[in-house]
């Protein structure tokens, strides 16, 4: 009998977060079995990102590389009690806590729609019913990370395929009118530029979002998805110079594209900066379009920040449906970590 391995055998070594630390097979000579290093196929992003595909319509598109879009098996963990019971923020003499539980947030600064037990690799409750999330080819929510941005030193940086949590924007007769303001720095830990008078770094707590860092998976920072990430987003994928999502032609030329899925993942969610004193910009997937929104518990999507020292092997595929014509699907690959 010639060597050769045995079926799917579990001998991956994990650590706390799921990662893998070292992956093993087991092999069969005919005599005895042994277990080996199967770490083979592991490559840096900078080997494996295409370069040339070409957003828009991919004519260049290598069914064998690594691109915008495509699913990585990133783990950032379960939420336990004391990771949400450490979830404060807002006022500092009036701090706000998530709320633990299935149901959408209520309250002014308040995140939600997830409890103990979720992973945060899942989906929070979604706005509205009507559009809960792009669909996989068996009809279920996408979830997990896909990539959102590859530098040219080979750092990565994912995107939440749906939205792990929901935010609570107040309505504008509260807050002095200033909940806009006020929630951007609490999502990003920016300060709009309108609202320095605010003492908002003094008078507020903001979020950290350093759970979903998972440092065995080469993650170094988690932030959120904004309005200007977006835009610079669409200038590097999409070929816009100087991009304003909030304009509806811009933000639509994803439609059709490889990359609409990836952007509209067919539910409200924040795009964590304000537009103006008491809105926030939001993505509208019944219009598909950027605008502003307050009053309202709607999703948000955080942004993981890779190194170059990880390695990817390509593991299979994963089809999407597309969420606006019945019919159209998409393939993209997934990813193992290393």
């Amino acid at each position: 009998m010639t060597d050769e391995e045995l079926g799917d055998v579990d001998l991956t070594l994990k650590d706390e977060w799921g990662g893998y630390k070292l992956k093993l097979k087991e092999v069969y000579d005919g005599t005895t079995s042994t277990v080996q290093d199967d770490n083979t196929g592991y490559k840096s992003v900078t080997e494996l990102f295409d370069k040339n595909e070409e957003g828009k319509d991919a004519k260049n598109y290598d069914e064998n590389k690594l691109h915008i879009g495509d699913f990585v098996n990133y783990d950032a963990g379960i939420w336990t009690k004391e990771d949400i019971e450490a979830i404060q923020v807002g006022p500092k003499d009036n701090l706000v806590s998530a709320n633990n539980s299935d149901s959408l947030p209520s309250t002014a600064f308040q995140f939600g729609g997830f409890k103990e037990g979720d992973s945060r690799n899942e989906n929070a409750t979604p706005y509205s019913n009507s559009y809960n999330y792009v669909k996989d080819e068996n009809n279920q929510p996408i979830t997990d990370w896909r990539v959102f941005d590859v530098d040219d030193d080979g750092n990565i940086t994912l995107i939440s395929a749906g939205c792990p949590e929901d935010y609570y924007v107040p309505s504008v007769s509260t807050n002095n009118g200033y909940g806009g303001y006020i929630s951007e720095y609490i999502l990003s830990g920016n300060v709009n530029t309108s609202a320095t008078s605010l003492n908002l770094e003094s008078s507020y707590t903001k979020r950290d979002w350093s759970k979903y860092v998972n440092t065995s998976q080469h993650a170094t920072e988690a932030t959120v998805l904004t309005k200007s990430k977006l835009d610079k987003w669409y200038d590097k994928y999409m070929g816009t110079t100087n991009a304003n999502t909030y304009t509806n032609s811009t933000f639509r030329t994803i439609n059709g594209t490889r990359y609409d899925n990836l952007i509209n993942n067919y539910s409200y969610y924040w795009l964590s900066a304000a537009n103006g004193s008491y809105s926030v910009y939001r993505v509208n997937p019944r219009i598909r379009l950027v605008d502003g929104n307050y009053s309202s518990a709607f999703g948000v999507r955080p942004v993981v920040s890779l190194t170059s020292d990880v390695q990817l092997a390509k593991e299979g595929t994963k089809t999407v449906k597309d969420a606006y014509e019945e019919g159209k699907t998409y393939t993209y690959n997934v990813w193992d970590i290393k």
